[in-house]
């Protein structure tokens, strides 16, 4: 799922998770709903 959503780099054998970029506007609308672990879990 990881690899399909773009968060995955692979280079070889190697895997490394892609921090997604959240705009700040997004971020501070989930901060109002009260949505901060679904933003602690994207950044």
């Amino acid at each position: 799922i990881l690899t399909e959503a773009g968060l995955i780099k692979n280079e070889g054998k190697k895997r490394e998770i892609v921090r997604p970029m959240v705009e700040n506007s997004v971020a501070d609308y989930l901060k109002e709903i009260g949505d901060t672990a679904y933003l602690n879990i994207l950044l």
